[in-house]
């Protein structure tokens, strides 16, 4: 059995009772999901136009293995380092919610841009994942967040790990 998320409601069903599983989820909940464990879904904060490299998710790329699409751009991305790196943002509580495409700034200069956003209810906190500049993508990093909509700002922290359960002891336990 798999731990099926449908709607708001949890449950428990087998992989073949979800239609599409697990792309069944609806798109708010399946973003509160992937928030706190920081796991970025295709369309949301993945695309054609994103690299492994730039998502946090070199650990899936075999560089031994023979020749593959996109090989040789990702062994000189790796060289040469990557133009942007995800990253999340925690804000100090659930007041603020960013939408996407708004700026991630540091010092004023606009050095990234929000790919989602949502409240992490069990941290008490807003949080947004989006691409910056690879120097702000160190966690513990001040960075602050534009909102296009109303101009309202706020002050985050950057972080590169789950704020929930970082070293997934839970997930173990």
């Amino acid at each position: 059995m798999v731990l099926g998320f449908t709607g708001s409601n949890t449950s428990i069903a087998r992989k073949g009772d979800i239609p599409n599983f697990p792309g069944h989820q609806r798109p708010k909940t399946a973003q509160k999901i992937r928030n706190v464990p920081f796991s970025p879904p295709y369309g949301l904060d993945l695309d054609e136009t994103t690299s492994p490299l730039e998502a946090g998710l070199g650990w899936t790329v075999k560089f031994d293995k023979p020749d593959f699409i996109g090989h040789d751009a990702l062994r000189c991305q790796r060289d040469k380092g990557v133009g942007r790196s995800l990253a999340l943002v925690a804000f100090p509580d659930m007041d603020f919610v960013p939408a996407p495409g708004d700026a991630i700034l540091a010092d004023g200069r606009a050095v990234g841009k929000v790919t989602s956003a949502d409240r992490g209810w069990h941290l008490r906190k807003s949080l947004a994942l989006g691409y910056v500049e690879p120097a702000m993508a160190k966690p513990g990093t001040a960075v602050s967040v534009k909102r296009a909509a109303d101009g309202a700002a706020r002050q985050g922290i950057v972080g590169t790990a789950a704020p929930y359960d970082p070293d997934r002891k839970r997930a173990r336990a």
